[in-house]
C-alpha cells in the first residue's frame, strides 16, 4: 500500500508506513475499486466542474486530476491561463501526494487538501448508490428481475437521447453557422480613386467593428450580406490608425445575432477566420456574395500590449481585414487585421488584433457590448 505522505510502496495490511512511520491513509485500493464512481475530476472556475475553485485567476477548466488503482494521483494542467504549480515549480503533469504543495493561479491548498475534496466529492454519489440498493432489497421482485428491468429501461433511455440529441445537435450547428453568417457583413467603400472593399462584423445592434484602413479613404460607406436585399449605409462614429481599428454606426438597428466576446486562446488552439476575400468584389456578376470560413491553429504566444496581436494559420487574403477571428466555441477572440509573407518558406503568417485590445478600445470610447 503506498503512503500518500512519502509514496513508499508498503506491504498489503500495513499500519504504519516502514519509510516514514507515520499512519497510512484509510483511502486504499478498496476505497477505489469498491466506491470511487469517477476515476477523473475536473478542477476550475465554472460550475460543470467536479471540483469548483472561485477564483479569478483560476480558468474556466483549469485541470484535471485522474485516481490510479495503486493509490496514486496524477495532476494534469490544461493549458490554463495561470498555469499549475507543485512544490513551486509550474507542471504540465505531476504525481502528486499529501505533502506537495499546490497552486492553481493564485489560489494555494496542499496534496492532502486537494485529495480529500476529491474523495468528500465522492461520498454524494456513493450514498446514493447504497440509497438504491437498499431501496431495491424492499421491492417485491427478485434482484434478477429487477436489474433486467433496469438494464432494459437505461438502454431505451440511452438510446432516445442519443437520436434526440443527434437531431438537436444537426439543426443547433446549422443555426450557429447561419447566426455567425448574418453578423457579418461585406464594407464597400467608395474611394476618389473607385471601389474598396473589407469586412466587418456586428458587435451591438447599431456598431459594427472592422479595421481603420478598410475605411480611412472612404468618401461612402456601405455594408451588406445576404440578409438584406440591397446595399446599406453606415457611418464612422471613432476610429484609431494606431490600433487599425474603427467603428461604424448603421443607420437600421440589426435584429440578428450577435457574436459573443472569448477569452484569449493559447498555442495550438483551434480558430476560423471569416470574411469576404477580394476576390468576391470582381466576380460578384450582380449576386449577394457568400462569406467565407477558413480554419487553423493558434502559431504562437500572442505578442505586442496595445494594439495587440494574435498569430493563427487560418488563411486570409485582401478583403478579409475587419473579420472575425473566432474560437471552436464560435466567440470573437480577434479582428483579423494583416498577412506577414514569409519569403524564406514561401509560406505567411495572419495576423489578429486581439480581443482583449478589441475590449479595451470600446471601453475607452464609451461602447457597452
Amino acid at each position: 500500500m503506498k503512503c500518500l505522505y512519502c509514496n513508499h510502496e508498503n506491504l498489503i495490511g500495513a499500519i504504519y508506513c516502514e519509510n516514514c512511520g507515520k499512519k497510512l491513509t484509510n483511502i486504499d485500493n478498496s476505497f477505489y475499486k469498491e466506491n470511487v464512481s469517477k476515476k477523473t475530476f475536473s478542477i476550475g472556475r465554472s460550475s460543470y466542474n467536479d471540483i469548483i475553485i472561485n477564483e479569478q485567476s483560476i480558468s474556466r477548466k483549469h485541470a484535471i486530476i485522474e485516481i490510479l488503482p495503486n493509490n496514486e494521483y496524477f495532476l494534469r494542467d490544461l493549458s490554463s491561463k495561470n498555469g499549475t504549480y507543485v512544490d513551486d515549480i509550474k507542471i504540465k503533469q505531476k504525481h502528486i501526494n499529501f505533502t506537495s504543495r499546490i497552486k492553481f493561479g493564485s489560489y494555494k491548498l496542499s496534496g492532502e487538501e486537494l485529495i480529500n475534496k476529491i474523495h468528500n466529492k465522492n461520498k454524494t454519489n456513493i450514498s446514493l448508490k447504497k440509497s438504491i440498493h437498499d431501496a431495491s432489497k424492499n421491492k417485491k421482485i427478485t434482484k434478477k428481475t429487477f436489474n433486467k428491468n433496469i438494464y432494459i429501461i437505461a438502454a431505451l433511455a440511452i438510446l432516445s437521447f442519443f437520436l434526440l440529441y443527434n437531431e438537436f445537435l444537426k439543426k443547433s450547428i446549422k443555426y450557429n453557422i447561419q447566426d455567425i453568417k448574418t453578423s457579418i457583413v461585406m464594407i464597400v467603400c467608395k474611394t476618389k480613386t473607385g471601389i474598396s472593399s473589407g469586412t466587418g462584423f456586428f458587435i451591438t445592434n447599431n456598431y459594427i467593428i472592422t479595421n481603420f484602413h478598410v475605411i480611412k479613404n472612404s468618401i461612402d460607406i456601405f455594408y451588406y450580406n445576404k440578409l438584406y436585399s440591397n446595399l446599406q449605409t453606415a457611418t464612422i462614429v471613432s476610429s484609431s490608425k494606431v490600433l487599425d481599428l474603427a467603428i461604424l454606426k448603421v443607420k437600421f438597428p440589426y435584429k440578428g445575432h450577435i457574436l459573443t466576446f472569448g477569452e484569449m486562446p493559447h498555442i495550438g488552439d483551434e480558430v476560423t477566420a471569416w470574411g469576404y476575400p477580394g476576390f468576391i468584389l470582381n466576380n460578384l456578376n450582380n449576386n449577394i456574395p457568400n462569406v467565407i470560413m477558413t480554419d487553423g491553429k493558434v502559431s504562437s504566444d500572442s505578442y505586442g500590449v496595445y494594439p495587440q496581436y494574435i498569430i493563427h494559420s487560418a488563411n486570409l487574403a485582401h478583403g478579409n481585414s475587419g473579420g472575425p477571428l473566432l474560437d471552436r466555441n464560435h466567440n470573437i477572440i480577434g479582428v483579423n487585421t494583416l498577412v506577414i509573407p514569409d519569403k524564406l518558406t514561401n509560406s505567411q503568417f495572419n495576423a489578429a488584433i486581439s480581443v482583449e485590445t478589441l475590449k479595451r478600445y470600446l471601453k475607452n470610447i464609451g461602447i457597452q457590448y
